[in-house]
Formats: C-alpha cells, sequence, structure tokens
C-alpha cells in the first residue's frame, strides 16, 4: 500500500462527490451560528490556471479550511473578474480583426456577446481545474461581473458616489494608452527603469538683440510642438551666460546651480568657454516672451498666443521646477503633462494636444502623421533641422507603462470621469491604521500609495465592460441623470420592471428616456455617456456584490450588507495598487467604513533564480506539470509553505520533490499504525489516551507533548493569519513521530507488555488522528485517504468520530499533556544521538554494531536533561553505556587573530597576548569540560572591560586514537571505537535478527502473520552459541512463535531438506553462511 497520489487524489474525488463531503462540511459550520465573510478577490477568466492562482487559491482554501473546522460559518462564495481589455484582445485574435474600428464593423453587440461567451466558458474551464485541486469554494455560485445583479451592484455604487458629491467630469491632462485607445487611471500605471532620450533645446527670446536663448531639457521630444511656456522657479538663480555655439555669439539663459553640469559636463565647454554676464531670481525672468522654435512650421502657434497673452512666456512655479535635472528652466506643455496641465489652468493657458487617440499627431504640419513617443527620433531631426537642438543625450529614469499593453504610455488632454477621492486621503490613512496586514510591510505600501492618491478616473472608452451609468441631456451637457438600478432605467423609460436581463452597452445604449430638465422646467431626451467603467471599479464593488443575488443570501440592490468588512482577503502584492486599492476606496465613498480587517499578502512566482517565468525563457512551469507528476497535494503542500508573507515563491524542482518525499513519509506513518495495530491485536487494541496514560513512558508522553504544542503553534499562526507558517507546526510533527517516536518504540513495540504495545497503538493513533485535520487543510486528499483506511480498521472505529477528515472539528490543545520540561530533555538527547551516530559514521562503525562506551561534553545545565533521557540515547545508538566528560585529549589554545581584529580593532594585539599569556589554563578547562563554552573578562586601558568568547580562541585537540569524536549543537560526543570479541558476537546476533526480518518481508509475511524461525548455522563457529543464548531476543526482534538453532557442516545442503517451508535463503553474517528457514 505505497502511497500513490494519482488512485488517492481520484478516489477521494469521487468519494466527496458521492457523500456531498463539501456541502455536509458548509452545513455542520452553519449550524454554529458563528458566520465569517471571507472575500474572494476575483481571479481574471483567462481561462488558464497559472502557478501564481494555483499558489493563490491554495492558500485560501487552506484558510477557509481551519475556520470552518474552528466551528465557523465562513463565507466562501468564488468570484471572477470579467470585463476589460484581455478580453477584448482574446476576442479580437479569436475574430481575426484588431481595433475599433474593426470592431464597429463586425459588430458591437455581436462582439460583446463573443465577450460575454469566453468569459463564461472561461470561469467554467477554471471552475473545474480549481475543485480538481481539491479547494472548497462556493464556484458554482460565483459572482461575476458580467451578472446583472453584479453590474446593478457598480451602478447602485456609481449613484452612490454622485449623491455624495463625488462624481465629475473634468477635462484634464492623463495618461493614456495609444495601443488600446483608452485613458489610463493611476492604480493602472506599471513603473520600468528605461533609458530614454534627453534633449536641450534652445528657445528664442523676443529682444531686439535677437541671440538670447532660453535653454530647456525635455525626455519627451514628441512634446516639444505642444510648448506653451517655460516655467521658472520664483526663488531659484538664474544666469545669462555669453558663449559661442554653433560658430555665433549667443546668451544663454539657465539656472546658476547647473552652470557647471550642463555648460562643462554635458558640453564638454571650460569656464574660458563662457562668462556670466548676470545673474537674478526667476521672477524677474517672468512674462519673458519667446517664439516657438517649430513656429515657422506651423500656423497654429499664433493662434494660441491671440487666445491667451501668457503663451510662449515665462511662468513661475515653485512646486514643479527644481534643480536637480535639466537646466533649472522646464519645458511646459499643458495639453502633455498633469504638473504642466496644472501651470497651464493657473496661467489661462488652454491645453494644446492634437494627438488622436491611437497616439498619432493630427493637423501639426509636418508633424502630422508622426506618433507620440515611438518617433521621439523623428521629432527630434525636426528640431535639428530647425536649429533649435542644443544637445542630445540618454536619461536612465522610472517611465509609466500601460498595464495592459505594457507599452509606454502617452499624455493627452481627454475629458473623463472622476471620483472626488483625494479629500478622503486623511480618512483612508487612518482607517488603514486600524487594518492587520500580513506582512506589515504591505501596512506601510499601502499607506505609502494612500498617500499619494489622486482623484481616480473612472471611464473608459471601450467596448466590453460595465456601462457608464450616466445618461445625459442632449441638449444641455451638464444635465445628467446617473442610474442605480435596471428596474430605475425602467421606469426612467417607460418599460416593465424586470424587463432588462442584460445591462451591457449594446442592450442600455438602445434606451433612451424623455424627462423634464432640472436646468430649464422643459422636456428632453437623455442618452448615455457611451463609456465603460474601469474594470477596477467593478472590482472594488466586490464587497457588497460577493453577499448579493446568490443563493444562500438575497439581497436588496440598495441595502448594504451589515457582513462588511471582510474578516479576511488575501491576494498579491500587485494589488496595493489595485484591487486592495478600490475595496478600500470604493468602501469609504459608499459606506463610509473599511473593506476588510485582514490582508495577507503573497508575492509572485519565479524561477529557482529569482528570474520571472516567461515561456520565451523557457522557464515556464504550470501547474499541470507539477501535479502529474507529484499530486495535487504536493504543489499545495510545497506552495503554501515555499514563501513569507509579502515575498516571491522562488519554485525549485528539488524542493518540490523534498515536499513528495515528505508525504510519502506521512503516508508510512498510517501504515506503520495500522500494521502494529494488526500486530498487537491479540493483546492490546488503541484506545483514548486518557484510558492509558498510567501506561505511558516517557516516549510516549514526550510526542503526545509535541502533538499538542503542535495544536497550541499551529492554532496561533492560523489566527496571526500567518498562514505560510501554521502547516511546519503539524509537518514538523509528523517528522518527529516518523524519525523519532516510531524509532524509540520499535522494541517496546514487538517485545513489551501488553500495557507497553497498547500504549504505542494508542499513541500513535492519538498522534495521526490529531495530526490529519491540522495537515487536511494544506493536503486535503492524502489525509482524506488516510483517514478513511484507519477509520476502515475495525479497531480504530470508536476513535474515528466523523465521516470525513474534513468533518472532524479542529483539534484543541490539551493542557495536561504539555511537557516543555520533557521536551527540553528529548531535544538535548537528540542533540547527543545525533553527535554519537556522526561519530560513528566518521569511525565506519555501523550502528548494527554494538559500541562499548560513548563519552558526553556538554553544557552544565544539559546533564542532567540527558542523565534523565540517558536510555533514550543508548537505545537510539546501540551503545552499552554513556558516561559524562571527554575522554583525556590533549588541547592547544592560540589566539583567533581574524576574530580578535573583527571585534576589538586595535586592541586586537593585546588581547592576543593575553590568550596567548593564559594558553595552558584555557586549554585544561577545555579538556576538563570537553567543551569550548570560555569567556573573559579584561579591561583595557582606558579603563573599559570587553568580553572574550570561544569565538576568539583556535582550539585543536586531539584524542586517544581509540575514541571518534563528533559535535552536534552543544553536545560533543566521543565514541570508543575498541571491538571485542564479545561486541562483535552482539553485532552478529543483532545482524542475524535483521536477516530474519528481510526474509520474513521477502516472503510477504505481515506483521501479525506468527512464523517459527531456524537458524541453520555452521558448527564449530561462535555464532551457534551464541545465536542458542540469544534465541529469546531474536524471537522477540522478529515476532517468532520460536527460535531453534541447528548446526551444520554445510547449512545450504541443510536448507535443501526443508520442505514446505514458506521461505528460506542463505546469508553471510559475519563471515560464516547462515540458513534461514521460515514456519507457518
Amino acid at each position: 500500500m505505497s502511497y500513490d497520489f494519482r488512485a488517492v487524489e481520484e478516489s477521494v474525488r469521487q468519494l466527496w462527490e458521492s457523500d456531498h463531503t463539501y456541502d455536509r462540511a458548509r452545513a455542520q459550520a452553519r449550524a454554529t451560528g458563528r458566520a465569517a465573510y471571507f472575500l474572494d478577490g476575483p481571479p481574471y477568466t483567462s481561462g488558464h490556471v497559472h502557478l501564481g492562482t494555483a499558489w493563490n487559491k491554495s492558500l485560501k482554501d487552506v484558510y477557509l479550511r481551519y475556520k470552518r473546522m474552528s466551528g465557523w460559518d465562513v463565507w466562501d462564495r468564488a468570484g471572477y473578474d470579467m470585463h476589460g481589455l484581455p478580453t477584448e484582445r482574446a476576442t479580437e485574435k479569436a475574430l481575426q480583426i484588431y481595433g475599433k474600428a474593426a470592431i464597429r464593423e463586425y459588430g458591437v453587440d455581436k462582439f460583446v456577446d463573443k465577450c460575454k461567451q469566453m468569459c463564461i466558458d472561461n470561469a467554467h474551464e477554471m471552475n473545474v481545474t480549481f475543485k480538481f485541486m481539491g479547494v472548497w469554494m462556493d464556484f458554482d455560485n460565483a459572482y461575476m461581473s458580467v451578472d446583472r445583479e453584479y453590474i446593478e451592484g457598480v451602478w447602485w455604487f456609481v449613484k452612490r458616489a454622485a449623491e455624495a458629491g463625488r462624481l465629475y467630469e473634468a477635462e484634464k491632462t492623463m495618461t493614456w494608452d495609444a495601443v488600446n485607445a483608452t485613458a489610463l487611471a493611476k492604480h493602472e500605471l506599471e513603473y520600468h527603469t528605461v533609458t530614454d532620450n534627453a534633449i536641450y533645446v534652445r528657445l528664442p527670446v523676443k529682444s531686439e538683440a535677437g541671440n538670447e536663448y532660453l535653454i530647456v531639457w525635455t525626455t519627451t521630444p514628441w512634446t516639444v510642438p505642444y510648448n506653451l511656456a517655460v516655467m521658472a522657479g520664483p526663488d531659484i538663480d538664474y544666469v545669462r551666460v555669453d558663449l559661442v555655439h554653433a560658430g555665433a555669439r549667443q546668451r544663454w539663459v539657465l539656472a546658476d546651480a547647473r552652470v557647471q553640469s550642463f555648460l562643462v559636463g554635458e558640453l564638454g565647454l571650460t569656464e574660458t568657454n563662457f562668462s556670466v554676464v548676470w545673474r537674478g531670481k526667476g521672477r524677474e525672468l517672468a512674462g519673458l516672451a519667446y517664439e516657438h522654435p517649430l513656429a515657422g512650421l506651423c500656423d497654429a502657434y499664433a493662434a494660441l498666443q491671440k487666445a491667451s497673452p501668457k503663451v510662449h512666456t515665462v511662468v513661475l512655479s515653485a512646486q514643479f521646477v527644481d534643480t536637480e535635472t535639466g537646466t533649472g528652466l522646464v519645458h511646459c506643455a499643458p495639453g502633455c503633462g498633469p504638473e504642466d496641465y496644472v501651470v497651464g489652468q493657473e496661467n489661462g493657458i488652454a491645453p494644446f494636444n492634437t494627438v488622436d487617440e491611437a497616439g498619432v499627431v493630427n493637423n501639426l504640419g509636418p508633424m502630422t502623421g508622426l506618433r507620440a513617443k515611438v518617433d521621439d527620433d523623428k521629432f527630434i531631426e525636426l528640431l535639428e533641422k530647425q536649429g533649435a537642438l542644443v544637445h542630445r543625450g540618454d536619461v536612465t529614469h522610472e517611465y509609466p507603462f500601460g498595464e495592459r499593453s505594457k507599452e509606454p504610455v502617452i499624455f493627452r488632454t481627454t475629458k473623463q470621469w472622476f471620483l472626488r477621492v483625494e479629500d478622503l486621503k486623511e480618512r483612508l490613512l487612518a482607517e488603514n491604521a486600524g487594518i492587520n496586514w500580513v506582512p506589515l510591510t504591505a501596512k506601510n505600501a499601502f499607506s505609502s500609495w494612500l498617500s499619494s492618491l489622486r482623484d481616480n478616473s473612472i471611464s473608459k472608452q471601450r467596448f466590453w465592460g460595465t456601462p457608464l451609468p450616466i445618461w445625459r441631456n442632449v441638449d444641455c451637457p451638464e444635465d445628467y441623470v446617473v442610474v442605480g438600478t435596471a428596474d430605475e432605467l425602467c421606469a426612467l423609460a417607460g418599460l416593465p420592471a424586470g424587463s432588462l436581463i442584460d445591462l451591457h452597452p449594446p442592450v442600455v445604449d438602445k434606451i433612451a428616456f424623455t424627462r423634464v430638465s432640472p436646468q430649464d422646467g422643459r422636456a428632453h431626451v437623455y442618452r448615455r455617456v457611451p463609456d465603460v467603467l474601469d474594470v477596477w471599479v467593478d472590482a472594488g464593488s466586490a464587497s457588497w456584490n460577493c453577499l448579493r443575488a446568490s443563493v444562500d443570501a438575497a439581497r436588496a440592490v440598495t441595502a448594504p450588507p451589515a457582513e462588511t468588512p471582510a474578516e479576511f482577503i488575501l491576494e498579491g502584492r500587485d494589488q496595493i495598487r489595485g484591487w486592495f486599492n478600490l475595496l478600500h476606496l470604493e468602501s469609504m465613498v459608499a459606506l463610509g467604513k473599511p473593506c476588510f480587517r485582514n490582508v495577507y499578502m503573497h508575492g509572485f512566482v519565479n524561477d529557482a533564480l529569482g528570474r520571472k517565468m516567461s515561456k520565451t525563457q523557457g522557464n515556464y512551469i504550470l501547474p499541470s506539470e507539477v501535479w502529474d507528476k507529484y499530486g495535487v497535494d504536493t504543489l499545495r503542500y510545497y506552495s503554501v509553505c515555499a514563501a513569507n508573507p509579502g515575498e516571491d515563491m522562488s519554485y525549485n524542482a528539488a524542493d518540490v520533490e523534498q515536499a513528495h518525499r515528505n508525504l510519502g513519509i506521512f503516508w508510512n506513518i498510517h501504515k506503520y499504525l495500522l500494521s502494529t495495530a494488526e500486530a498487537v491485536a491479540d493483546v492490546a487494541a488503541p484506545v483514548p489516551i486518557t484510558a492509558c496514560l498510567a501506561d505511558l513512558g516517557t516516549e510516549e508522553r514526550y510526542i503526545l507533548s509535541r502533538l499538542h504544542g503542535a495544536v497550541r503553534d499551529s492554532t496561533t499562526l492560523y489566527e496571526q493569519f500567518r498562514l505560510d507558517r501554521a502547516p511546519c507546526a503539524v509537518c514538523d510533527f509528523l517528522m518527529e513521530v516518523s524519525h523519532v517516536y516510531i524509532q524509540l518504540v520499535w522494541e517496546k513495540k514487538d517485545s513489551g507488555t501488553p500495557a507497553d504495545k497498547r500504549a504505542v497503538v494508542s499513541t500513535l493513533a492519538a498522534c495521526l488522528l490529531g495530526a490529519l485535520p491540522m495537515l487536511a487543510t494544506v493536503c486535503p486528499f492524502i489525509t482524506e485517504k488516510m483517514y478513511q483506511n484507519i477509520r476502515a480498521a475495525p479497531c480504530f472505529g470508536t476513535l474515528c468520530t466523523a465521516d470525513s477528515v474534513h468533518l472532524l472539528p479542529w483539534p484543541t490543545c490539551g493542557v495536561s499533556l504539555l511537557d516543555t520540561s520533557l521536551e527540553a530533555d528529548v531535544a538535548a538527547a537528540k542533540d547527543a544521538v545525533a553527535a554519537i551516530l556522526t561519530a560513528r559514521e566518521r569511525a565506519d562503525l555501523p550502528v548494527k554494531q554494538p559500541a562499548r562506551e560513548a563519552r558526553i561534553a556538554c553544557p552544565a545545565r544539559l546533564v542532567p536533561l540527558l542523565q534523565r533521557t540517558v536510555t533514550l540515547v543508548t537505545s537510539r545508538t546501540n551503545i552499552k553505556s554513556v558516561h559524562f566528560g571527554a575522554p583525556p585529549a590533549e588541547v592547544t589554545v592560540e589566539p583567533n587573530q581574524k576574530t580578535l581584529g573583527k571585534t576589538f580593532g586595535r586592541s586586537r594585539q593585546r588581547l592576543a597576548a593575553h590568550i596567548t599569556e593564559h594558553a595552558d589554563s584555557i586549554a585544561a578547562h577545555i579538556a576538563a569540560t570537553g567543551a569550548v563554552p570560555w569567556s573573559a573578562i579584561l579591561k583595557l586601558d582606558d579603563g573599559k572591560e570587553v568580553a572574550l568568547t570561544e569565538e576568539h580562541l583556535v582550539v585543536a585537540r586531539r584524542v586517544p586514537a581509540c575514541w571518534a569524536e563528533a559535535r552536534a549543537g552543544e553536545v560533543t560526543a566521543y565514541v570508543d571505537t575498541t571491538r571485542t570479541p564479545e561486541l562483535e558476537i552482539e553485532g552478529r546476533v543483532r545482524e542475524l535478527a535483521r536477516k530474519v526480518q528481510l526474509l520474513r518481508k521477502k516472503a510477504g509475511l505481515r506483521r501479525g502473520d506468527r512464523a517459527r524461525v531456524e537458524l541453520v548455522v555452521p558448527e564449530a563457529v561462535p555464532l551457534a552459541e551464541a545465536a542458542r543464548e540469544n534465541a529469546e531476543f531474536i524471537r522477540e526482534r522478529t515476532g517468532a512463535t520460536d527460535v531453534a538453532v541447528i548446526t551444520s557442516a554445510d547449512p545450504a545442503a541443510a536448507l535443501a531438506e526443508r520442505q514446505g517451508c514458506r521461505a528460506s535463503t542463505t546469508e553471510k553474517v559475519g563471515g560464516a553462511v547462515v540458513g534461514i528457514v521460515l514456519w507457518l
């Protein structure tokens, strides 16, 4: 019954389906009456579950399973994010069309239907995958942003914002995605470090001399044609500098602080090549007029100057001008940057930008047809031809990219709808202070984001999305109606209530209505503003939409649920500016309270070298590649514990392999329990631990203390939302059961009294049945199968109190069974065992060979701990006796010059001399204790006391050749490797017993099968007599009914005469050929 993950997981899926286990777990939790609201962050319906999504859902499922077992009716409705550009692009690709014009030609209504169907199909595909992973969430009733009820919930929010005076329309210069032809809000930007063109441009000052120029610097050459002003800092010092440039004497104006870096650093001039002829403050330059360098190519500039007297003059700005880069004079294009726009508004300069939604320049002379940002080189070439280019270089800086297109953004002046939220900044920050973030750095990052919050644009010029619910008076743009529900729209349009099923743009755009305008008291026609909402507005409304219009809890559209804020949410760190941001913001706007109380934030998935996974790099791993090879439980187990909160997971195949081996170890524990119960069934049956407390030995009391410590620690970690660490407590415990407890009770289980055997099997049952519910949160399949196998064994019937491991309550910590003192004893014993086994390995002395003596050197505080557990040490290491104190050794001590210098610097020599002077006494101390712990307090010349410790020594120790030495923790062990005839014989007897066990296994005998053993040993060898004297030991070790020892001159020939036996073999033991026969 080896661990076959495919068979295990498939059989468990069938069991859950036939027994309706998930539904029963939810009903059982609901009966408690304690509700907890978990809000699922909706993944986008791409149709594919990548490794990061699998990690995310595994973490969520771990939390949900813990809450259910803990008696909470936890809200577990899944959700999907469906609107937006990714689906538009995927649909375009499927239809082999591209761009808005092609979509309109195809038919917007048909295109939207295709988008919707693709999303629904993809959601179904993802549901199948998540269920395959064992994620227990309500996928059959998942909330979807395409549903009418969900869209109404978004409309409700927009109307609430409008009623609160937080919705407004405005023309602003915004970041723009030319690839997708739509405006981008701040949270839709990704910043990357890039190297761009950086150019210095001269702008001719209007003066009689005709040779004076303002020198400006920009990293966006495409915006120079849209220059309308130059910004100067009112209190910055500026200079006029005379120099010769391009063969002509000129006078340049720039900041004094930039003369050296620009003229000398960039242009390579020396101070003899230029002279300062004027100094003054920036305010003295205000109103200085200049000619646009491209004025001769386009007549648009003359019209702009007529519209505003400040066009092409120096204007002042203390906020947006500094002397860190450039020239201290800032190129200002109000139509091409938000800061420039602000300065333009302050000075009565209207924005100027003729770039269309595709990023192409229109109606601007020879620049017409050029693409913003993409054609920077052509813009620079044009400036150079006009004699305006002074210098061209490079700059490495952070630049915004569109999160969907992954291309650099441009800037456009556009009219959009906004949420007024900047005045909420302080309250948003105050509420965030009360939210529990894991990790804490995430809280700081979110506060930082909120601190720079701006009014959010919420409108998009696309087709696939929640329609902006604003119907505008066709005769008066300032008059509009915000619609909150489908029935409200029906009432306005005179349609039957409930007649609107689909609320997407092709449907609602056909609906116009007539109403009396409050502006003039006359009837007017109202039509919808043809925008869709930012998809993040959809996601941000999930906190109430998740709770509405579901099978379990129908909610009225206008009644925000009382369950908010959510108890817990969990997503990746990119959601600081995304989902976390919009949830917090929308909840404060609509409900006046925060959306969530606790947040767990994870990182991204990289490869083992920390590189981003990419198909082009060949390091992309699909979840199916992992579970096809190792199983779903392995992927869940590995991923949940693979990274600290907020940190990236560096996917490592070796670690996945190790996780899979660990599951095999856990599986073997349950096999061992079943076989042990079967082997001792005739004398001992498992009982509750409370019924056999008097029979428990040190080993049982230790492992039970560890069990309840694991319950305590795991529960605490879950309550602290440390989902990455909570499972480690039970996994570490199960490793302790396998590597320590089972090894300690091996002989007790085989040869102990009935009470001993009952204690062993009862303790094993208590450990496994206590651990399985804790492990089940992470590995739901293997734990279910182990539980069902234990439950099916008749002797465990009364101990298995539920039909499924997932219907068990979360275990409670039995304080009376905790024994931290005993745990400390065993921890010390484990170090002693490790040291002894390492010493044996160094001496090439196998554990099967007994050793006469071990000596242990350790700090005095560990001696009583090891004295109490010495029998554990001897049984694990096959040592006849243990004594404390090191054997006689020759110890030499020298100063460690490296560590002395690092710690004490110039005082090193004096301290080294002190160590050399007292080397003999220090060496005597170490030789006497067998350990290095040593320290000395010295006073330096200045009276300062310093502490010398063992790290400042170089210790060399030579023990007699018969002793093998090794160290583990604070314990140093010395093993006497001297061999005696008695020890050799004892070792061979143990080896003989092991050979019998191997033959039993080869013969297919189980632990409960009792066989008679016959040993055929050569005459006149010491092994024959030793086998007779130790026959009872061999019988107990092998579970035999009897052991007979027969001598023969030819054991191999003697075996041929043994007809009808179950199995026989010959083995070499200590150089002699021995025959082994099993009789049933």
